[in-house]
């Protein structure tokens, strides 16, 4: 299990594991733990639906990257993350490259 699903899980969904079903919480919190766990920050890369805005999350110095989906009632659940994101790749091309 990847780093931040492993903090995320046991500390807000202790019986649940990555591989059953994502990690979802209140956007707030989430984006709180990214900046505060991690030094992540939003990039500017988004893809959006009627339903949902899929956004990355990246740190420059520490090279970890977050890939979050909004959803219409507040709600965020992490997609995917991982270390040494490929920056040549931009715009929605990069979150396609990190969908899981």
């Amino acid at each position: 299990m990847n780093k931040l699903l492993c903090v995320i899980a046991l500390a807000f969904v202790p019986h649940a594991t990555a591989a059953q079903e994502p990690i979802c919480m209140p956007g707030d919190q989430l984006e709180a733990a990214l900046v505060d766990w991690y030094g992540e920050a939003p990039m500017p890369e988004t893809v959006s639906s009627p339903t949902s805005t899929v956004r990355l999350w990246a740190s420059e110095e520490t090279g970890t990257w977050t890939l979050v989906t909004y959803l219409i009632d507040g709600t965020a659940c992490v997609l995917n993350d991982g270390q040494d994101l490929d920056r040549s790749v931009r715009g929605a091309d990069i979150i396609a490259k990190l969908m899981p």
